[in-house]
């Protein structure tokens, strides 16, 4: 929030819109990180996370943008379409964020 009350301050005459985390991957952990969390856990800190990003971006008049369950099919997994690797999402992800701005009213 601090960061998002700086950009403010320094975007007086322009339109902020912030997207929401994504869903995580299916990525292991590959580094050893002691308390892994399981991908059920990344998940709901995820929705967490977006939760209060949303609530803030209310409060402070900020656009905000969610495609997050758009990208999970009913088993709360990653849509194959969308996923370009473990971790990272295609391209094929920006329609639906165009579709999310033009119901904010904002013309793409």
């Amino acid at each position: 929030s601090i960061f998002l009350k700086e950009l403010i301050g320094y975007s007086s005459n322009n339109t902020i819109l912030v997207l929401n985390v994504l869903p995580p991957g299916e990525q292991s952990n590959i580094y050893n990180v002691d308390n892994y969390p399981s991908r059920n856990t990344q998940l709901e800190i995820a929705q967490l996370f977006n939760k209060a990003l949303e609530e803030f971006c209310l409060q402070e008049n900020i656009i905000f943008l969610s495609i997050f369950d758009k990208l999970l099919n009913s088993k709360k997994e990653r849509i194959k379409k969308y996923i370009y690797d473990d971790v990272h999402y295609r391209k094929e992800i920006v329609p639906l964020i165009i579709n999310q701005l033009k119901c904010k009213g904002i013309s793409v």
